[in-house]
């Protein structure tokens, strides 16, 4: 078949574009098809129609509803790196009390990183926190960081005496032993984290 020809079928007329690329190919032209479907003349059945009309009814629902702000889109407040120095690990977001059981089990000494997800005090003291115990200290510790703007997790904030946010809570064989708090960090968003005091802090509840 050549350029700008056509095939019919029963329902439905293919069209090739008139841009295919011809080659010389073993003593024979070959060519590159673009397929072009035409709509003209298509035969849909109910069901097909049912199909067709639930899918862009359900699309557009999800776009109106992410549009009103209804829908939210959950995404991390930071991504745990790959690797860490000490072989420290970085858990995912909890969302959930019954996320947080697999951690707790753990032989080191956990950091519960008590955050609202893009808040400017949170993003702060989570990016800080991470490199500190990836990359920035030798002692044994893992960390998780616990979404408090999630209704499920309200509770844990009673259970581990959370007030403000953000607010870490170190955590050895399973029971609160400190907490870490920076009430200037909250309350202005143009200050920095105290770097020296975290590490200090962190190298403390460590092992």
């Amino acid at each position: 078949m050549y350029p700008g020809a056509g095939h019919v079928t029963s329902h439905v007329i293919v069209t090739f574009s008139n841009d295919n690329v011809w080659r010389w190919d073993e003593n024979r032209w070959v060519k590159r098809e673009i397929l072009l479907l035409s709509a003209t003349n298509m035969a849909l059945t109910p069901r097909d129609k049912y199909i067709i009309g639930g899918g862009l009814f359900l699309a557009g629902a999800l776009w109106f509803g992410q549009s009103r702000g209804w829908l939210k889109v959950r995404t991390q407040l930071f991504y745990p790196p790959a690797s860490t120095k000490s072989g420290n690990r970085i858990f995912l977001p909890v969302r959930d009390p019954s996320e947080l059981h697999p951690y707790l089990i753990q032989k080191p000494p956990l950091l519960l990183n008590f955050v609202y997800r893009g808040e400017t005090a949170s993003n702060k003291l989570t990016g800080a926190l991470q490199r500190i115990v990836s990359l920035e200290t030798e002692k044994s510790v893992n960390m998780v960081d616990i979404e408090a703007d999630e209704t499920a997790n309200h509770q844990l904030l009673s259970t581990y005496m959370v007030t403000k946010i953000p607010t870490v809570v170190a955590l050895k064989k399973q029971l609160p032993v400190s907490q870490y708090c920076d009430l200037e960090l909250i309350d202005n968003k143009d200050k920095e984290v105290d770097w020296e005091e975290l590490k200090k802090w962190v190298e403390e509840v460590a092992e």
